[in-house]
């Protein structure tokens, strides 16, 4: 019975993967991957698999998201498409967490005071209802968020422990659900974490390719 009423009024999306496409697209692509693998039968937001109609975008956060998950690359805070989702995620409540790069830096009154010129199309976001009072009560509020600190090098056995933070578990309780070693190895920089992050999708994709060959 809990179950069925569970999955009656779960959101669509069990997570959101808010991500400035040039320098974490694998990273969200990896996520994705590896929670849903981890949670049958849920679902992880990714604009390029998800996003058919650019007006729903931020209706996608505040009313079809549990968890929003913030892909916290450097620049992502001059992307006024992540911003007016950052802004839907803190108007609607919706639980958040930030996954934060080593060179990420959280937003200070002056990075605030020069949004407008530092995103200078950021007006766009007016035709959804979003102002500059509305984004920076937003950049405020990002620094009680919730965050993790991803590492200086990005491996598999640090992406281990991500995905089971990310669902709840600990980590005896689970194993990683995708395999990165094949017989065609795929090299990255461990300190580039995008690199890392598409050298393990590449690697989970070969595999079932390579396997009996």
């Amino acid at each position: 019975g809990y179950r069925y009423f569970q999955q009656k009024y779960r959101k669509q999306f069990r997570f959101f993967t808010c991500h400035q496409k040039n320098a974490a697209g694998s990273m969200a692509r990896f996520l994705k991957m590896e929670l849903e693998l981890r949670n049958p039968g849920t679902k992880t937001f990714i604009d390029c698999d998800d996003l058919t109609d650019l007006t729903r975008l931020f209706s996608y956060v505040g009313q079809d998201t549990e968890t929003f998950l913030i892909l916290g690359s450097p620049a992502i805070l001059t992307r006024k498409w992540c911003v007016g989702e950052m802004v839907t995620a803190h108007r609607n409540n919706v639980k958040t967490l930030l996954l934060s790069w080593p060179a990420f830096l959280k937003p200070d009154e002056k990075f605030i005071e020069h949004f407008p010129t530092l995103v200078p199309d950021y007006g766009e976001l007016a035709n959804h209802g979003i102002g500059l009072s509305d984004v920076a009560k937003t950049f405020r509020w990002l620094h009680t968020v919730a965050s993790h600190n991803l590492p200086e090098k990005f491996t598999p056995s640090s992406a281990f422990p991500l995905v089971s933070m990310l669902c709840g578990q600990s980590l005896s309780a689970c194993r990683m659900t995708t395999f990165y070693s094949t017989d065609c190895p795929v090299l990255a920089n461990p300190e580039d974490t995008e690199a890392m992050a598409t050298a393990m999708v590449l690697s989970s994709m070969l595999n079932p390719k390579l396997i009996g060959t």
